[in-house]
């Protein structure tokens, strides 16, 4: 998911007074509690396990129009078994939380352990919930870790030690603009209470209390709501997700994969090899489509939104496609195209090659895809052409490297329109090919 520019707790956090809430609960047994949920989601469709005679009153005048939405973010790891799966499966789990929507899912990432460092890697994202809440946050906030807890069991959690391996961990990272400290229900218990007797007198604290210190949380987090002020903080998501990038390093937390709604997955590497071939013109929609995310990602932070650019990209591959002179290539990996070359004359110079177009999508950076393409560019090129040129958005500081390692030499700097006729700085590089 891409980062919103407007999200609904930004607004309300930055100016708002920070509302926290120190409460305790009176403990039910499990069943009487599982009793008392049933009722109020038949109703309602919200969890309520304090049970429905103390809410009745109240939410029985309420219309659905009435309940108000709250936007929580919760945060995913695992690291035992196919974790990239069982994350999979979680968002899809969460979205059938009652009164809950999926609203933003992050890109997944690849994070080293904490705490105890003898394991393997984890998966680490968040995902954004809009619920529906008809209750006071106290309750509404408790609620939702019962059913975050039931998920954990269900996927097999384990009873470990903290910081040990993990089938599945969901946290509850923020809940709206509150700011809570709440004794657990029974049913909400961590799992490594049966190993740590004191977990079981954790209060549930949101934020979550150590979050602004955990790049495998922030890091996603700042996909969803960068700019996000979480109560009690003095900096932004990413602020914060800066500062601790700076102190843990590059591959602290790496990304592995990018959500797709259309999947209901995260796409990524599948480990095996990059088969490059020519392109047909029915590839025209796949090469648009990974052409369109790999630029996105590419020139996210330096270029406006282009919402108009995939359909574009699809004209223009099948234009291109069509003509002989214009040489299309895909990089695939397991089936799914990950990186387009498109290579010819440069403009209306029939003398001097040209890379129109070299893009890989962002979760395949550093496989070689990139690399088999140029090389394939360089050799395709030298059968035709003494020279060849490029031109690359002179922001885009990742490409020019790359491009510059591979014997490519800067000529000059320019503005021409890009992004739907917005006038944008280029650099063109020129490169001898025999």
């Amino acid at each position: 998911m891409g980062r919103s520019a407007l999200d609904p707790d930004v607004v309300r956090t930055r100016g708002a007074k920070t509302r926290r809430q120190v409460l305790g609960r009176e403990r039910s047994s499990g069943r009487e509690q599982s009793r008392q949920v049933a009722g109020i989601f038949a109703g309602f469709e919200v969890q309520d396990s304090d049970g429905g005679s103390r809410h009745a009153a109240t939410l029985a005048h309420r219309t659905e129009a009435d309940l108000e939405q709250v936007r929580a973010y919760i945060g995913l790891g695992a690291n035992v078994g196919d974790a990239r799966a069982t994350l999979t499966q979680a968002v899809a789990a969460l979205g059938t939380v009652p009164g809950a929507r999926v609203a933003g899912v992050s890109r997944l990432y690849r994070t080293a352990p904490v705490g105890v460092t003898d394991q393997p890697d984890f998966l680490n994202a968040v995902v954004a919930l809009d619920i529906r809440c008809g209750m006071e946050p106290p309750t509404g906030a408790l609620d939702l870790l019962v059913e975050l807890k039931r998920l954990e069991r269900e996927f097999g959690r384990q009873q470990r030690g903290r910081w040990e391996q993990r089938e599945l961990d969901l946290d509850l990272l923020l809940y709206g603009d509150h700011a809570l400290a709440l004794e657990r229900p029974p049913d909400a218990i961590p799992a490594s209470a049966a190993i740590d007797p004191g977990a079981a007198k954790r209060l549930l604290e949101v934020p979550h209390p150590s979050m602004r210190d955990r790049l495998f949380v922030l890091a996603p987090l700042a996909d969803l709501a960068p700019d996000l002020v979480p109560p009690g903080w003095l900096e932004s998501v990413d602020a914060a997700r800066r500062r601790r990038a700076a102190a843990e390093g590059p591959r602290a937390a790496r990304i592995v994969g990018t959500w797709s709604d259309e999947e209901r997955s995260w796409l990524g590497p599948s480990g095996g090899p990059i088969e490059v071939r020519r392109a047909r013109p029915e590839d025209a929609e796949a090469a648009a489509l990974a052409h369109t995310l790999a630029s996105e990602e590419a020139y996210r932070d330096s270029a406006p939104p282009d919402r108009a650019g995939l359909a574009r990209r699809t004209a223009a591959w099948r234009e291109s496609l069509a003509n002989p002179q214009i040489e299309g290539y895909l990089a695939i990996d397991a089936g799914r195209v990950v990186g387009v070359l498109n290579i010819g004359a440069f403009r209306d110079e029939p003398d001097i090659g040209a890379v129109r177009v070299l893009y890989v999508m962002p979760e395949w950076w550093g496989t070689g895809a990139g690399q088999q393409l140029m090389d394939l560019a360089h050799a395709e090129l030298a059968e035709r052409f003494d020279q060849a040129q490029l031109t690359v958005l002179t922001a885009n500081a990742r490409a020019r490297r790359f491009y510059e390692r591979n014997g490519w030499v800067e000529a000059e700097t320019f503005v021409e329109d890009h992004f739907g006729n917005v006038p944008t700085q280029v650099t063109r590089y020129r490169r001898r090919l025999r």
